[in-house]
């Protein structure tokens, strides 16, 4: 899960950002969550330390694309369609 403080330097990056910067960044942020490496490297028998680092990076970037999704809907951007 990210830190307050992760939380607080991501939304004011956002707040310099027009709303087509924003939603770009979004979209970028969302199509690079999709998917996870994890099985494949434990299929791979990569060592344990570098999936836990995968997982931790993977976890991250679900949560910035949550985030910034978030951050698109206060602003009123409207992603995918919706």
């Amino acid at each position: 899960a990210m830190t307050k403080k992760e939380i607080s330097q991501i939304r004011l990056e956002c707040e310099s950002l027009s709303d087509k910067e924003l939603e770009a960044k979004a979209y970028d942020a969302i199509y690079d969550s999709l998917g996870s490496e994890v099985d494949a490297m434990i299929d791979l028998g990569y060592d344990s330390s570098d999936i836990a680092d995968r997982e931790k990076y993977e976890s991250f970037a679900c949560d910035y694309a949550d985030l910034l999704y978030t951050i698109c809907s206060e602003r009123g951007i409207s992603l995918f369609g919706e």
